[in-house]
C-alpha cells in the first residue's frame, strides 16, 4: 500500500503591520535535507516589539538546516541521538547568522516551531509560543501538543543570546503510518479554543485531500486575510503536513 505525504504553508501580514508599513515578522519553511535525509517544517514568529524580529525569524531556517547538517556529520548518534544538542546548535547558528549581518541579537528575538520528519521518526521542537499539534490518524490521539504552560506565561521564551534548555520542548517518536501536523503562530493559535484545535487540524486534513498544494495555500491565505476575530492585528502563519494512504486522496 503506497502513501502520500502532502505539505503546504502560507503567511499573512497583520493589519496593524500593514497599516504602519512594517514587515511581516513571521517566517516559514518546508525544505528537504538530502544528506540526512529528512524534511524540515518550520514556523518562526519574530517578537513584535523588537526592530529586527523579521530578520531574526527569517534566520531560523538557515540555523535549523545548518544545525541538522552539522550534527549529522559530526555526531555518531546523529540528530536523534541528542536532540538537546541540536537545539543548542540551532541557537548557536542563529546567533552566528545575525552577527554576520551585524544585527544585534537583542533586537531580533524570535520563536521557533520545528518538525523534522525522518524515514522512521518524527522530532518535534518548540521554543516560545504558537501551536505545534500532531495527531495519529489511525487513533486520532495526539502525538505532540504545545504544553499549556506557554499559553499562560507572561513572558514568551525565544531564541536569544544564550541557550536555556528548559525553555525548549523536545519530543521524538516513531513515525505513525498516517499522521497530520500543523505549526502556527499565536496569531492563529490564540483564536482557537482548546477544544477546537484538533478539529481545525482535521479540517485542514480533509481540505488537503481534495486540493493541490497551491490551492490549499491560496485557500488558507484568503482565510487569514479575512480572519473572523474582531480587531485582530497579528501576523498569521501556518504550515501543514499530512501522511495518508493514497486511496484517501480525492
Amino acid at each position: 500500500m503506497t502513501m502520500t505525504t502532502f505539505s503546504w504553508g502560507t503567511s499573512c501580514i497583520g493589519p496593524a503591520h500593514l497599516k504602519n508599513n512594517l514587515p511581516n515578522q513571521d517566517a516559514w519553511c518546508i525544505d528537504h535535507i538530502q544528506s540526512v535525509p529528512c524534511t524540515v517544517y518550520i514556523v518562526a514568529d519574530g517578537l513584535g516589539s523588537y526592530a529586527n524580529s523579521h530578520i531574526g525569524s527569517a534566520a531560523v531556517k538557515d540555523a535549523v538546516i545548518q544545525s541538522i547538517d552539522a550534527q549529522h556529520t559530526l555526531d555518531p548518534g546523529g540528530v536523534l541521538g541528542n536532540p538537546e544538542l541540536l537545539c543548542s546548535r540551532i541557537q548557536w547558528f542563529w546567533n552566528k547568522l545575525l552577527n554576520e549581518q551585524n544585527i544585534p541579537i537583542e533586537t531580533a528575538y524570535t520563536t521557533c516551531l520545528l518538525l523534522v520528519e525522518f524515514e522512521k521518526d518524527l522530532l518535534f521542537v518548540q521554543v516560545g509560543d504558537g501551536l505545534l499539534l500532531g495527531i495519529n490518524l489511525a487513533t486520532h490521539s495526539p502525538i505532540f501538543k504545545t504544553p499549556n504552560t506557554d499559553f499562560f506565561s507572561n513572558q514568551t521564551h525565544c531564541l536569544e543570546e544564550t541557550f536555556t534548555p528548559h525553555n525548549w520542548h523536545i519530543t521524538s517518536i516513531r513515525k505513525p503510518a498516517t499522521f497530520a501536523v500543523m505549526l502556527c503562530t499565536d496569531g492563529i493559535a490564540d483564536d482557537l479554543k482548546s477544544t477546537d484545535k484538533t478539529a481545525y487540524l482535521l479540517n485542514l486534513l480533509a481540505v488537503s485531500k481534495t486540493l493541490t498544494q497551491e490551492e490549499c495555500a491560496k485557500m488558507m491565505l484568503d482565510e487569514l486575510k479575512n480572519w473572523p476575530t474582531p480587531d485582530h492585528h497579528d501576523d498569521k502563519t501556518i504550515v501543514f503536513v499530512g501522511r495518508w494512504h493514497d486511496e484517501e486522496k480525492r
